[in-house]
């Protein structure tokens, strides 16, 4: 036997149940020529017999056919275990079984139609039946618990299974039958949340929805608009927080409730909650004691916009670009400090506009004066990380154009006529590169795909003869 497929067959092995296949420590494939036992199989020390068909179908499959299918759908109904299918079906392994079904319950043949039903049927190893589920709900509606609904109906579901066909039971009956919500039936779901009741109970008004199909409506989709209607997604279920809804938050904090709380009040989740509360420096690091004097000091501080004029708001960025602590600069211009520090907070201590071409190139002319980063910072009215990252950036747009200068540009008709003529000339890649201004490594790459393009022709070595060698003629 040839030995790639030795080692092809020993790879195979290798992470089964049994991590090293051999036979008395020689390996099953080479046991052939061994006077052991065709059937012996030993793992390590230990062995036992087994059928030649079992020992082979571990090298190969052979195709299904359609009489194997049939019995593999039948034996599924039957309720055979997957483990139990391979003595039924000769030369099949379990894992090839399962892998079949699935293929059939994805493909559009005959039998795939059944083998879907049969899949959504047998959930955990347990056939489903709508009578199970239908029973499940009715004896929950009796007020039995979902351990004694599971005794009861005795097919082995277990409690948490009972729980699910109690929660969606139109997703069991038939997970196909759900339709898209009208108007109608988004306006009725909103009223039914919005009295407070019960998942299980709004499912009732639904019969071809389930819960998660309801709870998932709702959430992302009805809970922050304010006229449920068809289904669009508007800014992924978001909206703006208001001075109101701040206002009411920031109160709620001070009373000492909790995030989820004041999210249920505000009609939020917790997390933007705790994000806000975070913008304004109320809970940080993880920290839950409560700071009344903070919450205070962003009260005050909300409407400052309206009462900043745009030349008070200028005068107190460059104070603060000095170095002017809020107290401070509170101090200069006859301002509240909490008014001046949620100004800077709000409206950035050191935020700058978008560079313009104009001191793009004075930055460039100030470098070329020799000044330093901060020099130029000074001059140009900017913070020194600023000029920093900009000078780097044109620093690196000055070394991509000078030492590849045509980097950026495609192969003109011009260029590539000479580059044709030089290449059959004999011309070195290198010259090329030096005549046309071009890297090295772009005219070979072009060279490359004219050659495959057959626009060039491939070169040939000539071997001459010396001049004093006389050539020998018969």
């Amino acid at each position: 036997m040839p030995w790639f497929q030795i080692a092809c067959h020993r790879a195979a092995l290798v992470g089964s149940r049994a991590r090293h296949l051999y036979r008395n420590d020689v390996p099953a494939i080479l046991a052939e020529s061994t006077h052991l036992p065709k059937d012996y199989i030993s793992f390590g020390r230990r062995g036992f017999y087994q059928s030649p068909s079992l020992v082979s179908r571990r090298f190969g499959a052979k195709a299904w056919t359609p009489e194997e299918e049939k019995e593999l759908i039948a034996l599924r109904k039957r309720g055979v275990k997957w483990s139990q299918m391979k003595f039924h079906l000769e030369g099949r392994t379990t894992l090839g079984i399962i892998g079949h079904m699935n293929t059939l319950a994805h493909g559009d043949g005959p039998l795939a139609k059944e083998a879907r039903d049969l899949r959504r049927a047998h959930r955990k190893g347990i056939p489903l039946v709508p009578e199970d589920v239908r029973r499940a709900v009715q004896l929950h509606d009796e007020g039995l618990t979902a351990k004694q609904i599971d005794e009861s109906i005795g097919k082995g579901h277990g409690p948490a299974r009972i729980r699910q066909f109690i929660r969606d039971p139109a997703h069991f009956l038939d997970p196909q039958r759900e339709t898209r919500f009208t108007p109608e039936e988004d306006l009725l779901l909103a009223q039914l949340v919005l009295e407070k009741l019960r998942w299980s109970e709004i499912a009732k008004h639904f019969p071809s929805k389930s819960v998660r199909t309801l709870q998932s409506r709702w959430e992302f989709e009805l809970r922050t608009k304010d006229t449920p209607s068809k289904a669009v997604r508007t800014n992924n279920g978001r909206r703006a927080w208001t001075r109101r809804d701040i206002e009411e938050m920031l109160n709620l904090y001070k009373e000492g409730r909790t995030t989820q709380a004041i999210a249920e009040r505000l009609d939020r989740t917790a997390h933007q909650v705790r994000w806000k509360l975070n913008v304004h420096g109320l809970v940080r690091g993880g920290h839950r004691e409560i700071d009344a004097e903070a919450a205070d000091s962003v009260l005050q501080g909300l409407g400052v916009d309206e009462r900043v004029s745009p030349d008070l708001g200028e005068e107190m960025r460059k104070l603060a670009s000095s170095g002017m602590t809020a107290p401070q600069i509170a101090l200069a211009l006859n301002q509240k400090t909490n008014v001046v520090r949620y100004w800077l907070t709000h409206n950035g201590r050191n935020r700058q506009s978008a560079w313009t071409r104009k001191e793009e190139a004075n930055v460039k002319r100030l470098l070329d004066e020799g000044k330093s980063v901060v020099q130029i910072a000074e001059e140009v009215g900017r913070t020194k990380a600023s000029v920093q990252a900009k000078v780097h950036i044109l620093k690196g747009r000055e070394i991509g154009k000078s030492n590849e200068p045509q980097r950026y540009f495609s192969w003109t008709p011009e260029e590539e006529t000479r580059l044709k003529e030089l290449y059959l000339e004999g011309t070195t890649a290198k010259a090329i590169a030096a005549e046309l201004g071009r890297p090295q490594h772009g005219v070979n790459a072009k060279i490359v795909g004219n050659r495959k393009a057959g626009s060039l022709p491939m070169k040939t070595r000539e071997i001459s003869q010396p001049a004093d060698t006389e050539a020998v003629t018969s």
